[in-house]
Parts: structure tokens; sequence; C-alpha cells
């Protein structure tokens, strides 16, 4: 399974303990999508932040700073503690950081729905995949 194949994310819950996410990635396995499989694995925030600064690194830093801009000005945080959504993807210094699920649901939908509409930021959204959920590949 790739990251390709990934037809759904959903976020089932949060260990404080970890710092982890436990997410459900639905994959389509056949070509007409009749067939799903499913997988859960536990993610941390911190792993996706990771897989922002590569598109940097790997494509630039002008389609990085877009599809910044493109998350920033799409997707409403409903969050308190954040002010802007890049304070909540990287989160405020000196606090705790704890997102609440249904924004981080927010930002993977609308990135694994901005890659199956095959917006000006695919690439991007590619390098995030690629290396947030590496352990498919």
């Amino acid at each position: 399974m790739n990251t390709d194949n990934i037809k759904d994310i959903v976020v089932k819950g949060y260990n404080s303990s970890e710092k982890t996410y436990k997410l459900q990635l639905d994959f389509e396995k056949d070509e007409d999508g009749s067939h799903v499989q499913s997988q859960k694995i536990y993610l941390k925030w911190d792993k996706i932040v990771k897989a922002f600064r590569h598109i940097k690194k790997e494509l630039n830093e002008d389609i990085y700073a877009k599809l910044l801009y493109t998350l920033c000005t799409s997707i409403v945080i409903k969050d308190k503690h954040y002010r802007t959504t890049q304070q909540f993807l990287y989160g405020v210094p000196l606090k705790k950081n704890i997102r609440k699920i249904s924004d981080v649901q927010a930002v993977l939908n609308f990135l694994l729905n901005s890659k199956k509409e095959g917006s000006s930021d695919s690439h991007a959204i590619d390098c995030i995949f690629k290396h947030a959920f590496n352990m498919l590949e």
C-alpha cells in the first residue's frame, strides 16, 4: 500500500502520554473502488510538521509558501488557543500545543481532498504524504 491509494483518513483519538494521534487510513484496493482496506496507525504531529519542511528541501520555498497560504485561507481552526493556521501547524512556543481532534481532521481532510482533486498544490501534498506516512511505502 502506498499513499496514492488513500481514500479516507479518520482521526480516531489522541494518546496524551505518547502524544500520538490514532488514524484510520482507508485504501482503495480495486480499480473500481469497490473493495476498501483499512489500516490503523499512530502518528505524532511532529512527523506531519517535519513533512511540511521537506517541501522546502525537495521542491522549493515558493511552493511551500503557496501551500501554507492556501491552508491558512481554506481552513478554519476552531481551537481558541491558536489565532492562525500557521500557529496550529507549528505550535505556539512555551505551550503544550495539544490540538483538537476535529481541527487535525480538518487539516488532513483538506490535504487529502486537494490531492484527489489534482490542485496546483498536489506535488507539495504528495511530498507531505510521502514523508508523514513513510511507514506505508
